[in-house]
């Protein structure tokens, strides 16, 4: 088996892997390139290497991208360096914009609520003091969310988070806490907070429980139907006198004792 003598390593030309390999890599051209795995089989490693088309090509050629093995590694790796300075560009440009959002805005992330320059007729620059922005309604408290259960309330001018705490019975750390204050006295009149509700007042009063006798259930009892048969005879109306009539009752006679006769004994002999 001859072995095309432009097949090398990459650090030695002379020496060649007699198998199909990534590490052989064909010197006739510029650059050097990884000759395809199929190729080499069918001519780098074989006598048909002089038909090669690569070998038939000038010395110093570069070599057609179908004979190359890494042909879309490379390009991938070309299409990679190529974007890269797309991404950082875009990614700085984003960066830019937030930081000037955030300088611009009163309540940005970089501005602390400093004073802020205007200039007056005569030219001159005045710092006019900016309002540090309150916790409102509306306002966003990430670190800070009162309960949802928790209902607006608007500041009244003698308020202040001692008289809140009695008058809803929370300690009065929970309302600070919940309405991102750092003091107690850290509220202004009109301005709206977030409280819970007001506590159910509860009797102190002892009931007595007076029990009521029950009433024992009276149980009536009907009188059965008549069970007796009807009369259905007539009465007949005997008027009543003073003196009864007497009644003759016939006394019975003496009834005749039938005789009997009487056997008269026969005569004696003589």
């Amino acid at each position: 088996m001859r072995i095309c003598p432009h097949l090398g390593l990459k650090s030695d030309p002379s020496t060649a892997l007699h198998f199909a390999s990534v590490g052989n890599y064909c010197h006739h051209v510029q650059p050097i390139e990884v000759v395809r795995e199929p190729h080499q089989m069918a001519y780098c490693l074989v006598g048909e290497h002089v038909n090669c088309p690569v070998f038939q090509m000038a010395a110093g050629s570069q070599m057609p991208r179908k004979f190359r093995a890494n042909a879309a590694a490379r390009e991938k790796k070309k299409l990679q360096i190529a974007t890269l300075p797309a991404v950082i560009l875009l990614v700085l440009l984003v960066s830019a914009a937030f930081i000037f959002l955030q300088l611009t805005t009163p309540g940005g992330l970089f501005n602390a609520g400093g004073p802020t320059l205007s200039s007056t007729p005569d030219g001159s620059l005045v710092a006019i003091p900016t309002q540090t922005a309150r916790p409102t309604q509306d306002a966003f408290r990430p670190f800070c969310q009162p309960p949802l259960s928790w209902h607006p309330y608007t500041v009244a001018e003698t308020d202040n988070f001692a008289t809140l705490s009695l008058t809803y019975g929370r300690p009065m750390e929970q309302l600070m806490t919940a309405n991102c204050r750092t003091s107690a006295l850290d509220l202004i009149p009109g301005e709206t907070i977030y409280l819970p509700d007001l506590p159910t007042a509860t009797s102190t009063v002892t009931s007595t429980v007076t029990q009521t006798p029950t009433a024992t259930k009276r149980i009536i009892r009907t009188r059965p139907p008549n069970l007796l048969p009807t009369w259905t005879g007539t009465f007949e109306i005997i008027r009543f006198t003073d003196t009864p009539t007497p009644t003759n009752t016939p006394v019975p006679s003496n009834t005749p004792v039938p005789s009997t006769p009487i056997d008269t004994p026969p005569p004696l002999p003589t």
